[in-house]
């Protein structure tokens, strides 16, 4: 007999799951934020939607971006007169939402029964790092609505056994628009077209000739096409990132990156108990349940084996959401006790992540508090520093900047800039010198390079002091070896009445000079024996 409140829940579970993902996309809006590299991908938005095509600089065609299908959409909503802080802070939250929805329908394939996906819907949607990636600026959530969407297509018809051609078109449309998202995706579509494979073992040759035909006939005309594209626009099928991204990172820092994020969500109790719950998963777990267990392990995989990542465990996003199944299907078979005490481990460690999890100097992990800092904490303000750049400068793109802070200041300054950590650079990204470890944070634009550039100001990090400083602090400029001191000026450019930017003048410009003498910006010189001026390593 059913028991009253399993089958109240059946009655009502469309509507409760509704309420349920209303209020869990208000608590990620209390969670909402913007960070520095959402602004990479604005400014290729601009200049898109402003007719000077995908590139960082104009005339300067470069793919420093990863999330194509994202920057097409700021692009968009720019163009509409939308702008892109709101237009990707909303259409995160409704992506989150959509996500939400997604895994309910996946859990309710893998676990049939309404308790299973609300309790399962909740878990993830109360995940700190799920729900603060809502937002943030960057192609996170849309990756991991596309991702939650090629496998829903997938275990769906295999379950049903209904291959039709619509429905594998469906899939394969799916699988073109995460891989446009973000290439990366592409671990999600293999196992997926794999899971889809294994499901056909008893079909015959000519089923399976026509279903592979159905599935990879749009897949292969649209990624084809863009390929294509790319390499007839920027002279190369793979992003400039992928040139420096991963080169220095070993799988010991993805290894501790992904410990780091079981161990500050106290999940290391959950996956002793799915190792114990082993025996009953071979026995009764679904096609479904193993598709998407291999889907989280491979994606796992992939994230050991490119380091991780600076930001707050974004690159878990997409693993929480496939694997949540997983965890339903545990809790639905646990003891009653075991379960709640599943439930609580789960709403403490995401508690306990969100209060205590702050700057891991071993794996330079920033937190979000840190991430959205940069752009308007007092001592850092990024933002405003690009807009007293673009003000000051007219946002004349005859002026070039060199930054490591390669996002809102190019943006909001308008100006030519040249990315000093090489995303958006390829002589950077394959020569520059070596900086450390850090994911995209792996080289660096010697001296030299910005000289040959013709870079006007070089920010490198910014430095900002307080305005009553009497003394200089030069911005870190990396020389190569050999390389002499710069010859060139420190300008103190205000950024309000507390504040001003430290940045090396490096070549002379009649419109700088001019607003030098407007602005009556102080200059001076760095000692020879000032530390600032020593070349990187001493």
């Amino acid at each position: 007999m059913t028991h009253p409140l399993h089958a109240s829940l059946e009655k009502h579970y469309r509507t409760i799951l509704v309420v349920l993902i209303a209020l869990l996309t208000l608590l990620a809006w209390m969670n909402k934020f913007i960070q520095d590299d959402a602004f990479i991908s604005f400014r290729y938005a601009r200049h898109l939607a402003d007719g000077h095509g995908l590139v960082w600089n104009i005339g300067e065609p470069i793919e420093g971006y990863t999330n194509f299908l994202w920057v097409l959409f700021i692009a968009l909503g720019m163009k509409l007169g939308i702008e892109p802080v709101l237009a990707s802070q909303a259409a995160g939250l409704l992506l989150f939402a959509g996500t939400l929805w997604l895994a309910a329908l996946l859990i309710r394939e893998a676990v049939d029964t309404a308790e299973a996906a609300l309790i399962g819907v909740l878990v993830l949607g109360t995940n700190y790092t799920v729900s603060i990636y809502a937002t943030g600026g960057l192609e996170t959530q849309l990756q991991a609505f596309l991702c939650a969407l090629v496998a829903l297509l997938a275990a769906s018809a295999a379950r049903r056994g209904a291959w039709t051609r619509n429905e594998l078109f469906g899939l394969s449309l799916a699988m073109a628009a995460a891989l446009l998202t973000r290439l990366d995706s592409g671990i999600v579509c293999v196992v997926a077209a794999l899971s889809c494979l294994a499901s056909w073992s008893r079909s015959t040759p000519t089923e399976i000739a026509r279903r592979l035909f159905h599935l990879g006939l749009p897949l292969l005309f649209i990624i084809g096409a863009w390929l294509a594209w790319k390499l007839s626009y920027y002279g190369d099928i793979l992003p400039n990132t992928f040139r420096l991204k991963g080169s220095f990172t070993g799988f010991d820092r993805g290894a501790w990156y992904v410990h780091r994020f079981i161990a500050s969500y106290f999940l290391y109790p959950v996956l002793l108990f799915a190792l114990w719950s082993s025996a009953r998963f071979f026995r009764t777990g679904t096609r479904t349940l193993s598709m998407l267990l291999a889907m989280t392990a491979a994606w796992s995989a992939y994230v050991i084996a490119v380091g991780g990542d600076f930001m707050e465990f974004r690159f878990m996003v997409p693993a929480l959401v496939l694997c949540a199944p997983l965890g339903a299907w545990l809790l639905a078979g646990a003891h009653r006790g075991v379960r709640i005490a599943l439930l609580l481990l789960f709403a403490y460690g995401s508690l306990h992540h969100a209060t205590t999890f702050r700057y891991d100097s071993t794996l330079e992990v920033e937190h979000k508090a840190m991430l959205e800092g940069h752009l308007f904490d007092p001592k850092e303000q990024w933002v405003k520093i690009g807009k007293t750049l673009g003000d000051a400068f007219g946002r004349d793109p005859d002026i070039r900047i060199a930054v490591t802070a390669a996002g809102s200041i190019p943006y909001y300054s308008e100006l030519t800039t040249i990315d000093m950590l090489g995303l958006s650079d390829r002589y950077v990204a394959t020569k520059g010198i070596i900086l450390g470890t850090r994911p995209g944070h792996e080289r660096i634009a010697p001296l030299s390079y910005l000289k040959e550039r013709g870079v006007h100001l070089a920010i490198s990090h910014p430095t900002v002091v307080p305005i009553a400083s009497p003394t200089f602090v030069a911005p870190f400029l990396p020389r190569a070896e050999g390389e002499p001191v710069p010859d060139a000026p420190l300008i103190e450019i205000p950024l309000d009445a507390e504040s001003k930017l430290i940045v090396w003048y490096l070549l002379p410009n009649p419109k700088i000079d001019a607003a030098i003498a407007r602005y009556h910006w102080k200059t001076s010189r760095v000692e020879p024996d000032d530390p600032a001026s020593r070349p990187s390593g001493e």
